[in-house]
């Protein structure tokens, strides 16, 4: 994934129930995160995305830290401000968007228990 810094999350997966790991780049602002589901411009989204959307409780290691997190999809607005810090992390996010029809999910995921 070049130089950007990376997390691994951990999903349910949507069909198999099992668990996946899936290295994303790394999106953080004061202790909540969020993953693009770029899938490096794909046309379809991740699989892991839609473990997500079955299965928003996760896990997401960080370095030596591990977060048990909830995941939600981000619209409008929060999606808006989450997508200027996903380009810091990874500037090729707009060449993305750009090359795809669907607009690529971005899914901001907080502390369990955090309001």
């Amino acid at each position: 994934m070049g130089p950007a810094r990376v997390v691994i999350l951990t999903t349910v997966g949507a069909k198999s129930g099992k668990l996946r790991k899936v290295p994303l780049i790394r999106v953080e602002h004061d202790g909540t995160y969020a993953v693009v589901a770029a899938d490096s411009g794909s046309p379809k989204n991740p699989g892991w995305y839609f473990n997500l959307l079955a299965h928003p409780t996760t896990r997401l290691q960080d370095g030596a830290e591990i977060h048990d997190m909830v995941a939600h999809e981000a619209s409008g607005e929060e999606r808006a401000e989450w997508w200027e810090r996903a380009l810091v992390s990874n500037p090729h996010y707009d060449e993305y968007q750009a090359k795809v029809t669907r607009i690529i999910p971005l899914l901001v995921l907080q502390a369990v228990g955090h309001n």
